[in-house]
C-alpha cells in the first residue's frame, strides 16, 4: 500500500528559505483569497478579514479547506499555496506573537518548540 503524500510538507518542498506558516491569520485578515472572494462576493460580503478563518488547537485554520470534499482539499491547497510557507514573515508582529505562544505552550509541556515543523500545522 502506498502512503499518500502530505500536501502541507509537499507544498513547501521547493521553498527551503521560506518561513513556515504558524497559523497567525495575518494574510487572511488582510485580503481574501480568490476562493473566499468568489464565495462571499455572491453574498455581498467581500471585505477582510476572511469569514472562513477558524481558531482551534492554538492557531487559525482555513474553513474552506476544512469543509471541502476530500478530492477538492488538495486542489484548493495547491491553488492557494497553503503549506508553502509564510510570505509575510518580516516585521509581522501578529506572526511573532503566535510563535511566542507556540514556544510557551511547548515549554509548558517540557518539549522542544514545534515552530518550523510543518507536520505540526495540518488541519
Amino acid at each position: 500500500m502506498s502512503r499518500r503524500k502530505d500536501p502541507y510538507t509537499e507544498m513547501g518542498a521547493g521553498f527551503a528559505e521560506v518561513a513556515p506558516c504558524v497559523g497567525c491569520s495575518y494574510c487572511c485578515s488582510k485580503v481574501l483569497c480568490v476562493v473566499a472572494y468568489q464565495k462571499y462576493f455572491r453574498e455581498g460580503t467581500v471585505a477582510p478579514p476572511c469569514p472562513e478563518l477558524r481558531h482551534h488547537d492554538g492557531r487559525y485554520w482555513c474553513g474552506i479547506i476544512e469543509d471541502a470534499p476530500e478530492g477538492q482539499k488538495i486542489q484548493y491547497m495547491e491553488a492557494l499555496a497553503i503549506g508553502a510557507g509564510c510570505s509575510s514573515s518580516m516585521f509581522n508582529t501578529v506572526r511573532d506573537s503566535q510563535i511566542a505562544k507556540m514556544k510557551e505552550k511547548e515549554n509548558d509541556r517540557g518539549g522542544n518548540s514545534c515552530v518550523g515543523d510543518t507536520s505540526a500545522h495540518r488541519p
